[in-house]
């Protein structure tokens, strides 16, 4: 029998078993036995918890800004972002990679996580993966989109897809912390590209 105490949602499992002299079952209809129906669903309901922790993992982030070109925006992101740390400490850049794709490009961010640049199309997308560090994932690929948006006066639209496969049981600190650090980078480099009187 599965009881629930209290409103903090916090669940007691009471197995009961049956004697035989009285003759009695448990509500699954087994009798004279530990009933495990309870452990089961619990049991199920803790795999489905833990699944994105051990399956891919997508984030998305989307900012846009007005008045700029794709051009522009993904110049700027090379400089403030990559290059910059995007307002969340400066990276070290280990190999500065092609100087005219950045194709090779690897940087020391926090904690000694090292990202590479696999390819980038100007103007259009970089792409770029975690090749070391102590990050809690078996992969990490990414790639920040530049497109115009559909009314052109609205400027641009960066989108930067994560996809990663965390270690199990960190599936939801690994969403939360890169969910942030793309936010706060993203909003770090619309104030840079905000005009100044």
């Amino acid at each position: 029998m599965l009881k629930r105490r209290g409103t903090g949602g916090v669940w007691s499992v009471v197995l009961s078993v049956q004697s035989a002299r009285a003759g009695g079952g448990c509500a699954c209809g087994q009798r004279q036995q530990t009933c495990l129906a309870p452990l089961g669903a619990l049991f199920t309901a803790f795999v489905h918890n833990m699944a994105e922790a051990t399956n891919n993992v997508q984030i998305v982030s989307k900012q846009q800004y007005p008045g700029c070109t794709p051009e522009q925006v993904f110049e700027r992101w090379l400089e403030v972002v990559w290059r910059g740390g995007g307002g969340m400490g400066k990276p070290t850049i280990e190999e500065p990679g092609d100087s005219d794709t950045y194709a090779g490009c690897r940087r020391r961010v926090a904690m000694g996580i090292r990202e590479e640049i696999l390819s980038t199309r100007h103007g259009e997308q970089v792409e770029y993966a975690v090749v070391s560090g102590p990050f809690p994932v078996s992969s990490h690929h990414a790639t920040v989109d530049f497109e115009e948006a559909p009314d052109a006066q609205t400027g641009t639209v960066v989108t930067w897809t994560c996809d990663v496969t965390p270690y199990f049981g960190l599936g939801w600190v690994v969403r939360k912390t890169i969910e942030h650090a793309f936010a706060s980078m993203l909003t770090h480099l619309k104030k840079d590209l905000a005009p100044t009187d």
